[in-house]
C-alpha cells in the first residue's frame, strides 16, 4: 500500500516547479506553515461526538451518518472539491482502501461543498465507487467548525489558477474547508481525527484502516 503523503509531496513539488513564480510562492508557504493550532479554531477532534447530518449523494439519495454507524464505523473526509488536484488524489487513495474498509466492517464518505452535479463529474472522472455528498451551502462543514475564509495570496492564486471559488461553491464567500478527515466509532465518538490547513497533508488511508481496526478488537474483546 502506497503512502498517500508520498504521493501528495510528489504532486505539490512538480506543480511548485511548473506554475508561475507567485504560485509557487504561495504554495511554497502554505507546505511549510505549522500544523493548524487549536487555539487557532474550535473544530470537531478525537473524544468529541460527531455531529449527525443527512445530505445527498451525486444521485440525489439521502446518506445520513447516524444510519451509516448503526451498520460500523465511518472514515469521513471533508475535501474541497474535485477541482482540486490534491482532493482528487485523496479520494482515490480512498477508494483503494474501501474494500479493507468494508472487510473490517466500516466504510468512507467524503463531503464536498460542491453540487451534486460537480460532484458527479468528480466521481466519474476519478473512478469512484465511495459516496461524495454535497454539502452544497457548507451547513455541515460550518458544524464540524472546518470552514475559513481564503486570505488574500489564497484567493489571487485561486484566479490564477482559474477557481472561482464562490461559483464554483454556489456562494458569495471566498472560503472554504479544512480538508479534515475522522474515523468515527459507531457510538459517534470521533477515535482519530486529521486537521491540517496544508492541502497537501491528510490522514493516511493506512492509518484510518489501523483505527478501524482498533474499534473492531475493542468491541470483540
Amino acid at each position: 500500500m502506497g503512502s498517500l503523503a508520498k504521493e501528495l509531496d510528489m504532486f505539490a513539488e512538480a506543480l511548485i516547479d511548473r506554475t508561475c513564480m507567485s504560485n509557487a510562492s504561495i504554495l511554497r508557504k502554505i507546505a511549510a506553515a505549522a500544523e493548524a493550532r487549536e487555539a487557532d479554531f474550535q473544530p470537531v477532534r478525537a473524544g468529541d461526538s460527531a455531529p449527525d447530518f443527512t445530505l445527498p449523494d451525486t444521485a440525489g439519495h439521502r446518506v445520513t451518518l447516524s444510519e451509516r454507524l448503526a451498520h460500523g464505523p465511518v472514515v469521513l473526509t471533508f475535501i474541497q472539491g474535485g477541482w482540486n488536484p490534491f482532493c482528487e488524489i485523496t479520494l482515490r487513495a480512498y477508494e483503494a482502501i474501501r474494500p479493507a474498509l468494508r472487510r473490517a466492517g466500516a466504510d468512507v464518505l467524503a463531503i464536498s461543498p460542491q453540487a451534486k452535479e460537480e460532484n458527479r463529474m468528480a466521481v466519474e472522472s476519478n473512478w469512484l465507487s465511495l459516496p461524495l455528498l454535497s454539502d452544497f451551502g457548507s451547513a455541515v462543514a460550518r458544524t464540524y467548525g472546518l470552514m475559513r475564509p481564503l486570505d488574500e495570496d489564497k484567493r489571487a492564486m485561486m484566479i490564477r489558477l482559474g477557481h472561482d471559488v464562490p461559483r464554483l461553491n454556489g456562494t458569495v464567500e471566498w472560503e472554504l474547508p479544512l480538508t479534515a478527515t475522522y474515523v468515527i466509532a459507531p457510538d459517534s465518538r470521533v477515535v482519530r481525527a486529521h486537521l491540517d490547513p496544508r492541502v497537501m497533508r491528510r490522514m493516511e488511508p493506512a492509518d484510518a484502516l489501523a483505527a478501524v481496526r482498533a474499534l473492531k478488537v475493542t468491541a470483540s474483546g
